[in-house]
């Protein structure tokens, strides 16, 4: 009889504990309005009120009042926007994937950068053939990393000028995509 009293006070003050406090994350969310008429894929904030997003038809807006209104910045591409992260308000980076060189040509990606939180961005290839970069994130200025299909990691310790192959042991992974990753310290 003494475990069934134990289960059924158990079950009560887990009951009365969901009773009187909200478990859910967010109470409600509060829709706002885009001034792009773009499907947007993601989005990289430094703080709670400077942020960008990217999206299709080389859409990137960026927001420094926590979203409330966003400003549109010129890519330079026509391209859809992958990922986006930002380091500081300052420093960024943005992926596309784009076909490359007419009839015998490849899938390539696009890294778009900016230094000066957005105004112009650059862009160059990541050269490897037939390989879609999929997200990038950055420790600093000069330590970063991208991942993708099929399977790819790669870094750079110069900003991002030249990208090396990440060396893992892949043997029960190999050739599964690298669809996001996220770093909480330096290891």
């Amino acid at each position: 009889m003494l475990n069934r009293e134990k289960i059924f006070a158990t079950v009560f003050i887990l009951v009365i504990l969901f009773r009187v406090s909200d478990t859910r994350s967010q109470v409600f969310w509060n829709p706002l309005n885009s001034t792009v008429n773009a499907r947007l894929n993601e989005l990289s904030f430094v703080d709670s009120i400077t942020g960008w997003a990217v999206g299709e038809k080389g859409t990137i807006i960026k927001t420094t009042n926590g979203g409330i209104n966003w400003v549109t910045q010129d890519s330079k591409v026509d391209l859809e926007l992958n990922d986006v992260f930002f380091l500081n308000s300052s420093t960024g980076w943005a992926l596309a994937w784009d076909f490359v060189g007419g009839g015998g040509g490849q899938f390539s990606t696009y890294i778009l950068k900016t230094t000066n939180g957005g105004e112009n961005w650059t862009n160059s290839f990541y050269t490897t053939p037939d390989v879609y970069i999929n997200t990038i994130s950055f420790r600093d200025s000069l330590n970063g990393w991208m991942g993708g299909y099929p399977g790819v990691l790669v870094y750079t310790t110069n900003g991002g000028n030249t990208w090396e192959d990440a060396h893992v042991d892949s043997s029960f992974t190999s050739g599964f995509p690298i669809i996001n990753f996220t770093f909480y310290d330096n290891q």
